[in-house]
């Protein structure tokens, strides 16, 4: 039988060992806190000289890092799991890769989010890599915006080390790449182990007015401030840009639905979509700027369970803005039943109408 110190011993084990592996946990994460100044200028390999013409394709993905595919729940949206088998991964990896080398006509410009490089729920897959490869004739820049060594939950499948971020392709060498950190995060030391929001401006230089592209993922999780924040900064770059006679073209994952979304038709859609509580608002940042998505197809569902198509909530949240100088001429969700990722791909085409 246990002695009373012994049971007092061993209950001090049982409480302190979670409670030192929280602590080591923190301090880790303290130590290789990735800080990010405001303003980065990015490094961009590969692609053309040329200038892009006046009508242009675009295509925003947030690829769900390779493993969120069709067969995926996600233990931080109500789900279960923390990554999913290896095969799987390798799977839904390399259907978006599929995917975008067998686009025709091809964009000139793929937006991409949750694009791995090196973290343990996609298998130290660097999707960058395969992308390269699929699409030899495109330059990309990368924007990190998750970088943390260990994440330390759930408990007993934790998710480890995550290395991710934005990823901007295009067959057209831009003039500059900058990562624009989003101000705000949450308080610690929960901060310390969520993303470092962002997004990744490309510019190129034109006679009648330079061209700005813009990728952005804003925040999910939130009661809406961080959000609303995010877009205040970015209201006040794209006011700027304008200003200075830019073309200014922004497509990514807003986690916020276009105005006047109130869900799919005949598709069950979360609380937050019908009600309107995170959408953008319509006149942002200006007037005269719009905003391009297509309300048919559903580009995100909900994670609480594997997709399925007669009962998985779906919205609308992956979209372009534009602003006055530029002309839309057409918008289209790609409905792939959400075979590869938890997002699905829409395509828009402009002119720059100087």
């Amino acid at each position: 039988m246990f002695s009373r110190r012994r049971l007092l011993r061993l209950l001090l084990i049982l409480i302190g060992l979670p409670l030192l592996y929280v602590a080591g946990a923190i301090g880790l994460a303290m130590l290789t806190d990735y800080q990010p100044a405001p303003t980065e200028a990015v490094a961009w390999t590969g692609g053309t000289a040329d200038t892009p013409p006046d009508t242009l394709r675009f295509l925003t993905w947030n690829l769900g890092y390779g493993g969120l595919g069709y067969g995926a729940d996600f233990f931080y949206d109500g789900g279960e799991t923390v990554r999913m088998p290896r095969d799987s991964v390798a799977a839904y990896v390399a259907g978006s890769r599929s995917t975008l080398a067998q686009l025709e006509p091809k964009p000139d410009f793929l937006l991409l989010q949750e694009v791995d490089r090196a973290s343990r729920r996609s298998y130290q897959t660097d999707m960058t890599e395969g992308l390269t490869e699929a699409l030899p004739a495109f330059g990309q820049a990368f924007a990190t915006n998750y970088d943390v060594t260990y994440i330390p939950i759930p408990l007993l499948n934790p998710m480890g080390g995550v290395l991710s971020g934005l990823l901007t392709m295009s067959p057209y060498r831009p003039d500059t790449a900058v990562r624009h950190a989003f101000a705000g995060n949450y308080a610690w030391p929960t901060g310390l182990f969520f993303l470092d929001r962002c997004f990744l401006a490309i510019r190129y230089a034109r006679s009648d007015g330079d061209l700005l592209v813009i990728n952005t993922h804003n925040s999910a999780f939130d009661d809406g401030s961080l959000r609303a924040t995010q877009m205040e900064q970015l209201a006040g770059a794209l006011r700027q840009a304008y200003a200075e006679g830019m073309y200014v073209i922004v497509g990514g994952d807003w986690n916020q639905t276009p105005p006047g979304f109130a869900g799919v038709p005949g598709l069950p859609a979360p609380d937050w979509a019908v009600d309107g509580r995170f959408q953008v608002p319509a006149a942002y940042p200006d007037t005269g700027w719009q905003w391009v998505f297509d309300p048919t197809v559903p580009t995100n569902r909900h994670l609480v369970a594997a997709f399925d198509p007669d009962t998985t909530p779906r919205n609308v949240i992956d979209f372009f803005l534009v602003s006055p100088n530029v002309e839309p001429l057409s918008v289209r969700g790609v409905d792939l039943g959400f075979r590869h990722s938890d997002h699905q791909p829409v395509q828009m085409e402009v002119a720059l109408r100087p």
